[in-house]
């Protein structure tokens, strides 16, 4: 009854500690799986501000380009980049304050260089349309083409700035995202080696119990046997003799087992 008890304690010891153990990986796991979710979600929305800034960017030269090609040839055809970027930059200047405002960063730059491209596109571009249809030589002239140049490369190098910070930033969601990935690998590596101990030494502590408990029976029916044959001797001599004699046969059958477990 005793034996039963001890197994039974120390079954329920291994599982606790194995359940315990699962728990925990399990759990790691788990935090590891959430970190690499919310770092997949962060880099698309630093992905969605850096493609909303380049978008600004390209109106605007797209727009630059059509409003050269009319001012030297006076032929409209030429506006039609310039027109279509019109309403394309309308919906990048949007998409980038949105961005800004989802990602929480840069909000003050990226305000800046919208208000730099809308300003560009509703005040330089018409004025200089208007003075082709007008005053052609005041289109062509150094001061308003520099003027233009000046208005393009201000706003692309705020862009290149803006890039440069959003680049950096993802690039550091990034690496706290292949971090987060070796955390996991790994946690699961480690749980599955615990795993792999815990069930060996289950296994052995279970074979060990069971050994232990095989050999009480054996003695317990040996003893009782023994006890049963000295009953029958009906004098000293008869009962030293039968004990002499269970005591050689227990000696060789214990030899022959300890052979057998050797050899096995």
């Amino acid at each position: 009854m005793t034996g039963q008890r001890r197994l039974v304690a120390a079954v329920v010891v291994a599982v606790t500690v194995g359940a315990a153990a699962v728990a925990l990986g399990v759990a790691l796991l788990l935090g590891d799986i959430v970190d690499l979710r919310s770092a997949a979600g962060d880099t698309l929305r630093t992905g969605d501000y850096l493609a909303a800034t380049i978008n600004v960017e390209r109106a605007v030269i797209d727009a630059e380009t059509g409003l050269r090609g009319y001012v030297i040839t006076g032929e409209k055809q030429f506006l039609a980049p310039t027109v279509a970027a019109r309403g394309e930059l309308q919906r990048a200047a949007v998409a980038l304050e949105r961005a800004a405002d989802n990602e929480g960063a840069f909000v003050a730059r990226a305000t800046a260089l919208a208000a730099s491209a809308r300003a560009y596109m509703t005040g330089y571009v018409p004025r200089v349309t208007r003075q082709v249809a007008t005053h052609a030589a005041a289109a062509q002239s150094v001061a308003t083409t520099t003027l233009g140049k000046q208005l393009v490369d201000g706003i692309r190098t705020q862009t290149a700035q803006l890039e440069q910070l959003i680049s950096a930033r993802q690039a550091a969601r990034q690496l706290s995202a292949r971090h987060s990935a070796n955390h996991a690998v790994t946690v699961a590596i480690v749980v599955l080696i615990v795993l792999t101990a815990l069930t060996l030494a289950l296994g052995g502590l279970l074979g060990w119990l069971l050994l232990g408990r095989e050999r009480a029976r054996e003695r317990a029916a040996f003893l009782a046997e023994s006890g049963a044959l000295l009953d029958r001797g009906a004098t000293a001599d008869e009962v030293l003799e039968t004990f002499a004699e269970l005591a050689l046969e227990r000696s060789e059958e214990h030899t022959l087992n300890s052979s057998h477990i050797t050899i096995s």
